[in-house]
């Protein structure tokens, strides 16, 4: 950070002169250098202007002081103007500036200088905690892990310009930076075996609309930011907040979200963000009955914006219903290291993000198999204040919270199959998890069971619109009447059309290869004709058929011709002699859309 410092020292102890030196460039005591892209090295440019010849003494060290390396430069009379390759170790680095002719006389010395990496912090105060709700970290620090400037508004510490060890267990306080970044900065500590600054501008209490570029608390982190000579040099950015926004001000949630986004992309370049989904809890009462919502769009966040990581904070168990006891931000923060790590340091994110669902099927009557990115498991069931509570429990339809409305459930790899119940047939909505409790005691917040990766990643808390995704792709039936109403099939399975009740309306007889026509015989229950859609797949691709009722004429000479074909009849058996030919009306198939 180039700063200038006109600083006059009196020699006349040691000799009858004085020494004037002008420092333009030169590290501050517990100086923080980011290196770039993942270089092992960073420039540390040293310009000095002095009257008088200069020794500057670099000392590399351990933590424990153990000297590793010593750099001596030397100048002639104008002082020093050259750059000093810091490494981007867990090393300490000394610089000691002194006149070359009297080096018992010190004129600039800074210690315990470092390089690594930085990472940005903001939220509310699941982000900010430091000894909430309980217990304390008391007072753990290390020297690996850094922060710079206050990020109170007091006008004592507003203009904190010094760099700090971080502290975890205090907040608005010189170099604090809270529980979870402090566990999260430990992590990457120890597995890139490098230094972290962490700047986290957290307010507790907060809405996302208190966080936009024109607030206090976004100018304030991009003061510390500049200041710090790091704006341009951010390795990410950890975003966790939301349980302030769970009244109707959710629906805002989105935009203002992608302003900060934008802004933040501005201001620190292009680095990669990852928001911390919110858990149930907090603020339960009206107006703010809306977390399911807030989960939803920032699940979503990560499918609209590049770069850009919806991360879970769900699955750990040292939570008091709003905030986590410090083990559980301990354990929430090893869970983010496994997840952030790869992404900032090139590692391959399969078999490390949260469990996403890619792709959903109809495979039978009200039952759908979801596909999701990385293998599955899901413990069967949880003791929850005494009740015992289900893996099936934890899917629920629409908006009603108080019905679970899986019967069964299977986990096959990466697919997790779901049949629904007979009585409420498939949702147009499926929420995986609560509002905010359970559904059979209200009174105590929802803590499980939860899907997991097999990796140990927890999956998001996610919403999946059914009508959209299923329901529109099933095939359809009209009945041919004077009223001319419409219903919805559910599946075709095994040759049977299944009607949203559950009950076979009608029995086909499917034809060998792409079929061209179908054999329609009404039960017993059914006394009306219908006209309906088969969809049949081949090589990935959907075929819909739209079917004409063909005349007597037309009907009578299908029959003939089918006398000699070959076709199957409902339990796919072939049918060859002539008196074998099915007895009942036949529908002319014309292709009406392919579906990729």
């Amino acid at each position: 950070m180039k700063h200038l410092l006109q600083i006059l020292f009196w020699i006349g102890m040691q000799a009858s002169v004085y020494s004037q030196i002008q420092i333009f460039d030169f590290p501050q005591n517990l100086h923080f250098y980011v290196r770039e892209h993942n270089e092992p090295t960073f420039p540390v440019p040293i310009k000095i202007v002095s009257n008088d010849s200069l020794l500057l003494s670099i000392t590399c060290a351990s933590a424990g002081g153990q000297i590793i390396n010593r750099d001596t430069l030397y100048s002639k009379s104008n002082g020093l103007d050259t750059v000093f390759a810091l490494k981007a170790d867990t090393v300490l680095y000394h610089f000691t500036l002194y006149n070359r002719n009297n080096t018992n006389i010190i004129l600039a010395k800074a210690d315990s200088v470092v390089c690594g990496d930085v990472l940005l912090a903001n939220g509310q105060s699941n982000m900010l905690a430091e000894t909430f709700p309980m217990g304390s970290m008391n007072g753990i620090k290390s020297t690996w892990i850094r922060s710079f400037g206050n990020a109170t508004f007091h006008s004592n510490y507003i203009y904190d310009t010094s760099f700090y060890v971080a502290q975890s267990n205090t907040i608005h306080d010189k170099g604090s930076v809270g529980c979870l970044m402090y566990y999260l900065a430990e992590e990457l500590v120890r597995s890139e075996g490098i230094p972290i600054m962490v700047l986290n501008g957290a307010e507790g209490g907060t809405r996302i609309s208190q966080h936009q570029k024109s607030s206090s608390i976004y100018q304030r982190l991009l003061y510390r930011a500049t200041k710090s000579g790091v704006k341009n040099r951010i390795k990410a950015i950890i975003w966790y907040q939301g349980e302030n926004d769970v009244d109707s001000g959710h629906v805002d949630y989105n935009k203002h979200f992608e302003s900060l986004f934008y802004d933040w992309q501005d201001d620190y370049g292009h680095t990669p963000i990852f928001i911390v989904q919110i858990r149930h809890g907090c603020l339960g009462t009206q107006p703010f009955v809306y977390h399911r919502y807030l989960r939803s769009i920032q699940n979503d966040l990560s499918t609209i914006l590049p770069d850009t990581y919806t991360l879970p904070s769900l699955g750990y168990y040292d939570y008091d219903g709003c905030h986590f006891y410090n083990s559980g931000y301990q354990q929430l923060a090893v869970t983010l290291h496994k997840t952030i790590h790869p992404v900032l340091y090139g590692e391959k994110l399969a078999s490390i993000l949260p469990p996403v669902v890619k792709k959903m099927e109809l495979v039978a009557p009200y039952t759908i198999t979801l596909e999701f990115t990385t293998p599955l498991m899901l413990k069967d069931t949880l003791l929850a204040n005494g009740q015992t509570i289900y893996a099936k429990d934890v899917f629920f339809g629409d908006s009603d919270f108080s019905t679970p409305i899986v019967d069964s459930y299977h986990i096959d790899n990466q697919y997790l199959t779901l049949r629904f119940k007979d009585y409420i047939g498939i949702p147009d909505t499926l929420w995986y998890t609560p509002e905010r409790s359970y559904h059979s005691d209200h009174n105590s917040i929802f803590e499980g069971p939860y899907l997991y990766s097999t990796t140990g990643i927890p999956a998001n808390s996610f919403c999946l619109n059914l009508k959209k995704e299923i329901i529109q792709i099933q095939p359809s039936i009209t009945k041919l009447s004077q009223n001319d109403t419409s219903c919805t099939i559910i599946s075709n399975s095994n040759g049977k059309l299944m009607y949203n009740t559950g009950k076979v309306i009608e029995q086909l007889t499917i034809f060998e290869n792409t079929p061209k026509m179908v054999l329609f015989r009404p039960t017993s229950e059914i006394h009306s004709f219908y006209m309906f859609n088969y969809i049949g797949k081949k090589s990935n691709v959907i075929y819909i058929l739209t079917p004409v009722l063909m005349d007597d004429t037309e009907n009578k000479t299908y029959r003939e011709i089918l006398r000699d074909k070959r076709i199957y009849d409902i339990n796919g058996n072939r049918v060859h002699e002539r008196d074998d030919v099915p007895h009942g009306l036949y529908f002319r198939f014309n292709k009406q859309a392919i579906v990729k």
